[in-house]
């Protein structure tokens, strides 16, 4: 049975897809979700002894920061490169294990400066919309301050699932980092609350599957009490039940990406209809 669907799917559809590819797809990608999620077992270790041998976390040493900043680099290159043998096994051409590694590297740069690019992007909406109503709403009336949070989640909401969708873009189309950015933001619009329920729907499914993740590592951790072998049991289940459930992340945003770029292919074929029959 074929992983790819030929037309818009309801909701309900969406999220149906997303654990077929996540299901029928886990075999191909289960080594880079572990690699990604298990880079950070000695990150954590050196964390926790940074932070007891020093003041807080801001006092780190700066060798430390490297270290979280090459784990970051490994997680989302192991990310990108899962998502890169789904879409492969969608398109029936099954890509080996080192030439996802290898094709995700190369685009590496690009999914950063695009990254990097998104969160400013938000964090320049959230400064500014928090400055704009702190200057034009009282801060002191319980409504106010209610009408504030509303005023500030909206816009952020829209951008925050307006461009969400950069990476599949990157992967599928080839996209550059703020074309990748820009095609997202035309997919998504007009169809902005299918996608943000979908989203949302499926990341707290996984959500749940985290927490549950989680829950198995402070039980596996807690015979060993609060010490050193303690936490390094607990934060390794919990880093390696996390890894195995983080594969439906990109499940999911391929499946609403496809949904997305169906919609949109479809609106398009349709107005070209029109515009013949027009002539």
């Amino acid at each position: 049975m074929t992983l790819k669907v030929g037309r818009p799917q309801t909701i309900g559809g969406v999220l149906d897809h997303a654990f077929r590819l996540y299901f029928r797809t886990f075999r191909a990608v289960w080594i880079l979700a572990l690699g990604g999620s298990l880079v950070w077992l000695p990150v954590s270790i050196l964390v926790l002894w940074a932070l007891q041998t020093t003041s807080g976390v801001f006092t780190m040493p700066l060798w430390l920061w490297g270290v979280l900043l090459v784990a970051g680099l490994i997680s989302v290159w192991c990310y990108t490169a899962q998502m890169w043998r789904i879409h492969a096994l969608v398109e029936e051409t099954p890509l080996p294990l080192g030439a996802s590694l290898v094709a995700s590297l190369a685009k590496l740069p690009t999914v950063v400066v695009a990254s990097v690019a998104y969160f400013i992007l938000l964090g320049l909406v959230g400064v500014g919309l928090t400055i704009a109503g702190v200057l034009v709403i009282d801060p002191s009336s319980l409504l106010a301050r209610a009408a504030l949070v509303l005023v500030l989640l909206i816009p952020a909401a829209v951008l925050y699932v307006s461009l969400y969708f950069y990476l599949p873009v990157m992967v599928v189309d080839g996209a550059g980092a703020f074309a990748s950015l820009a095609r997202s933001g035309s997919l998504v619009r007009g169809n902005w609350f299918r996608a943000a329920t979908t989203l949302t729907v499926g990341t707290i499914l996984w959500m749940v599957l985290y927490i549950v993740a989680g829950f198995l590592g402070e039980v596996a951790g807690a015979p060993f009490g609060d010490g050193l072998i303690g936490f390094f049991i607990a934060q390794a289940v919990t880093l390696l039940a996390s890894g195995l459930v983080l594969p439906f992340l990109a499940a999911l945003s391929l499946a609403i990406y496809y949904d997305l770029k169906l919609r949109r292919e479809g609106g398009d074929l349709l107005a070209r209809a029109q515009a013949v029959g027009a002539a």
